[in-house]
């Protein structure tokens, strides 16, 4: 059971640090070429943090709600490559700024569940 509590622990810090990077990027730019580009060391750490989404669902049998909010967050990262142009520039910008939270939004509340000690 201990094993199994830091697995998922780590498991978490390691998405944390993924979603943070992330966010980062969408919150310290706001110009065309960087949402329209998006570098490829976000794309890997996204696709690190889909990775260890997949292996936790895997691993850990249970579904909850929240679990799936995450894919809001996807969805703000991959929109603007296709949509945004310079009319709609402002409105990308805060779909991304705000949307890329829900990347963070699963981690919290899984660890809420898990410093509450539910399974």
């Amino acid at each position: 059971m201990k094993e199994s509590k830091v697995l998922r622990a780590s498991m978490l810090i390691g998405m944390l640090i993924c979603a943070g990077i992330v966010i980062n990027y969408y919150w310290q730019n706001s110009a065309l070429e960087a949402l329209k580009e998006i570098p490829m060391y976000v794309m890997i750490v996204t696709l690190v943090y889909i990775l260890i989404q997949i292996f936790k669902r895997s691993i850990f049998k249970e579904q909850r709600w929240y679990d799936w909010l995450y894919y809001v967050g996807l969805i703000a990262i991959m929109l603007p490559t296709v949509m945004v142009s310079e009319n709609n520039l402002s409105i990308f910008n805060v779909i991304t700024d705000t949307c890329t939270l829900f990347l963070i939004v699963p981690i919290i509340l899984e660890g809420k569940v898990l410093v509450n000690g539910k399974k």
